[in-house]
């Protein structure tokens, strides 16, 4: 009979109060757009830009906010995307008309302005200098057979063996 008492007050408590206070933090949009920023900020510190780009949109999906967008434009600049930089530039001066940084995000945004402009012949051209690779260069085949003699040689003298024989001067007679 006590049990069941027990039983009857836990469940009724349970009801009245409903589900627990971190089950409801953890579906606050406020606690996940918190959390998503945390995620995108140690992810761009760890030079992470694509998946810090990610979670900052994420956050600002769930609960929009000027640090977002300072934030994706910063994370496009270090993946050199001006376009979307500005973009989140110009979003952060419209949603925080008070910033006291507006002068650098000004300059920023004409930097980025100005990688637009320039031409992108910089950003295309190989990493090797443009002619025959190295394997198919004179001086490579030259050494590589240099090379080769060497070895010949120095094997030869370091395996003959010396003779035994004592040295027996031989004359004309």
């Amino acid at each position: 009979m006590r049990a069941n008492r027990l039983f009857v007050v836990l469940l009724f408590s349970l009801v009245l109060l409903g589900p627990s206070g971190a089950y409801a933090t953890a579906a606050d949009p406020d606690v996940q757009a918190k959390q998503a920023y945390a995620r995108g900020a140690e992810l761009f510190k760890n030079r992470r830009f694509t998946e810090a780009a990610a979670s900052f949109e994420e956050g600002n999906k769930l609960k929009p906010h000027p640090a977002f967008l300072y934030n994706l434009a910063l994370t496009y600049r270090a993946l050199n995307q001006p376009a979307k930089a500005i973009e989140y530039y110009e979003g952060y001066l419209r949603d925080s008309p008070g910033a006291t940084d507006r002068a650098s995000v000004e300059a920023a945004i004409a930097d980025e302005r100005r990688k637009l402009t320039e031409t992108p012949v910089a950003q295309s051209e190989p990493s090797q200098p443009e002619g025959k690779p190295f394997y198919k260069k004179w001086w490579f085949w030259t050494g590589a057979g240099v090379a080769v003699v060497a070895l010949g040689v120095g094997l030869g003298v370091g395996l003959s063996r010396p003779t035994t024989a004592a040295y027996r001067e031989v004359t004309w007679q």
